[in-house]
């Protein structure tokens, strides 16, 4: 369906496996969004590494993901003050991991 729309490029609030496994060999690029609920987990090297490891890379490189986004509404949203102090961590350790 995608497809025949012409769409070259998806946001994906979530990294279902399922989700990104569809995607798999279609040629359009997908943002996919690390939700607030796993800021925590991936905000440190081995939890980044692990999300990484669990999440991704098993779609790789049949999948075309172009952009991961860290966190939605962090500033705004409730349990503003901690996920915003874990955001930049989170930031940092999904860069090294993906690195």
């Amino acid at each position: 369906m995608l497809s025949s729309l012409r769409v070259g490029r998806v946001w994906l609030c979530d990294a279902d496996p399922a989700t990104l496994h569809a995607f798999a060999n279609t040629g359009v690029e997908l943002v996919i969004g690390v939700l607030n609920e796993c800021l925590a987990t991936v905000s440190t090297p081995s939890g980044a590494a692990s999300w990484v490891r669990s999440v991704i890379q098993p779609a790789l490189p049949a999948t075309k993901i172009v952009v991961l986004t860290v966190g939605n509404e962090v500033l705004t949203g409730a349990n503003s003050s901690s996920l915003s102090r874990s955001l930049p961590p989170a930031m940092q350790c999904l860069h090294d991991a993906l690195a």
